[in-house]
């Protein structure tokens, strides 16, 4: 009973300590504020689009998007062809990000495959409506009774933006990257192919306005606009929490070949959570076989992807010097804390200087 009392009152203390050294940290059900859209388009970079040159500007850098079919498979040969091209088409200080997005918007897919077949039979038509329907509920609800199968469309995306004042020259040199990029890809059968407005304002707007519906959104595209206030309805909510945010959009119907007005008179408000996760650690070793985990795992539930995912990997190329400079910088960082005795009681410590000293 002592004991326990004791770390009460040392807990109470501590906690006291904290609330006046920093903010208290609000409780996870407390919201921390919302987003309409006024405010959501703000945070979002893309402003115009140059099609003669087809680029997009930004805040204060210009860019290009590419779309590519999803690889069902690679060899050594893939993985030179790629190591290869994010090492010397990129130049130094280019940002590059390649996003994989797994969303429910089988729509095109499966109404294309059901409409072939609406002039037939009638048992083949109702056979068709059902199929339809089974990958409806597929994309929200299990396919399965035993385990979590959804059906998804999976989209691969690679931006490169350069920074700089915005001439002749930097345009020149994205569109030679973007050549460089096109080439690369079509050698591993990975064919690219330049997404336009139209199409990106698509995209955004299924990530950034969730709702419970197969088909993908069709925008028309403004050019007197801001792209940015064209990706975010003006119906769409986002709250804020401290482990999450909850969206509310308004879904229009999907039904198979129906008019605008009758999917709408079929709309309602769908609300979705979102939540953002980061790598804790990377792997020692990775190759290309490993990388259908990324997808989720085929028998263990926990790794298996529920709702609709978005992986996203950022990174900026560097010249020899720099990535020389900071390599020797964190191999000697590392090296210090491993040499602290205190420190050998935490082998990842140990494993970080070991990989800091091989990359060195």
């Amino acid at each position: 009973m002592s004991s326990n009392r004791h770390r009460r009152t040392v807990e109470r203390i501590l906690q006291r300590m904290g609330r006046h050294l920093w903010d208290e940290t609000p409780p996870v059900g407390t919201h921390q504020g919302a987003f309409t859209r006024a405010r959501l388009s703000d945070h979002l970079s893309v402003r115009h689009y140059d099609d003669v040159h087809e680029i997009y500007y930004m805040h204060d850098t210009v860019g290009f998007v590419l779309e590519l079919t999803p690889l069902l498979g690679a060899d050594d040969t893939t993985g030179r062809i790629l190591t290869e091209l994010f090492t010397n088409a990129l130049p130094p200080g280019a940002w590059c990000q390649v996003i994989n997005w797994a969303g429910p918007k089988i729509g095109d897919t499966v109404d294309q495959w059901a409409l072939a077949r609406r002039d037939a039979a009638m048992i083949y038509r109702q056979l068709a409506a059902e199929r339809r329907e089974h990958y409806r509920r597929g994309a929200f609800h299990s396919a399965s009774k035993n385990a979590p199968f959804h059906f998804r469309d999976f989209r691969i995306f690679v931006t490169v933006e350069l920074e700089g004042e915005i001439d002749q020259y930097l345009i020149d040199q994205l569109k030679e990257i973007r050549s460089k990029f096109v080439a690369s890809f079509s050698t591993i059968r990975a064919y690219a192919t330049i997404l336009h407005p139209a199409q990106l304002i698509g995209f955004l707007t299924d990530v950034l306005n969730p709702t419970r519906t197969i088909r993908p959104s069709n925008p028309v595209y403004d050019p007197h606009r801001y792209i940015s206030e064209q990706v975010v309805r003006s119906d769409t909510r986002w709250t804020r929490f401290r482990d999450r945010i909850v969206i509310e959009a308004r879904g229009v119907g999907d039904q198979l070949d129906a008019t605008d007005w009758q999917r709408e008179m079929k709309a309602r408000d769908d609300t979705f959570e979102m939540r953002g996760f980061s790598v804790a650690r990377f792997p020692p070793h990775w190759t290309q076989a490993y990388m259908s985990r990324v997808l989720g795992d085929a028998f263990n539930d926990q790794l298996r992807l529920v709702g609709s995912t978005l992986t996203t990997l950022v990174f900026k190329s560097r010249t020899v010097a720099e990535t020389k400079t900071t390599t020797e910088f964190s191999r000697m960082r590392s090296d210090q804390a491993a040499s602290n005795p205190l420190t050998k009681a935490f082998p990842a410590v140990r494993r970080k200087a070991e990989d800091w000293a091989m990359v060195a």
